[in-house]
């Protein structure tokens, strides 16, 4: 079974995942996937476990666990095929955007004139830039 590891700190290593989840079953392969955009800092992994029962046990154990001074998040990876990946995307129209009720103060789009939207939805964007994202 492919599991999911989130919320990794930047020193951990395939080592350290193989350590950690050793204690639950055979481990057949750890990978610790590296953002090379903004450095070589680890963001995410997965292990390949078996048997499948010790794979769920160790979901249920080690998500929220501390790893390095953070707390991983562990769960299943479903791997989905590439027109899957695309249909479940949010596409732009101008009036929808991912995230757009913590942008606008709380109040969704729908309650608020488009022009109002598109101003905050620009002072959003203009200060999430600014901030070197």
């Amino acid at each position: 079974m492919n599991l999911f590891v989130g919320n990794l700190a930047a020193n951990v290593s395939q080592e350290d995942l193989r350590r950690l989840f050793a204690g639950f079953g055979t481990i057949l392969r750890t990978l610790v996937m590296k953002k090379t955009s903004r450095g070589a800092t680890p963001v995410y992994g997965h292990v390949y476990m078996e048997p499948e029962s010790a794979a769920r046990e160790a979901i249920d154990s080690l998500n929220h666990a501390p790893l390095r001074g953070r707390l991983i998040r562990v769960r299943e990876c479903v791997e989905r095929k590439r027109p899957e990946r695309r249909q479940t995307r949010m596409r732009w129209t101008g009036l929808e955007r991912r995230g757009t009720e913590r942008r606008t103060n709380g109040r969704s789009y729908p309650e608020m004139p488009v022009e109002m939207l598109n101003a905050e939805l620009n002072r959003a964007s203009a200060q999430s830039s600014s901030r070197g994202r």
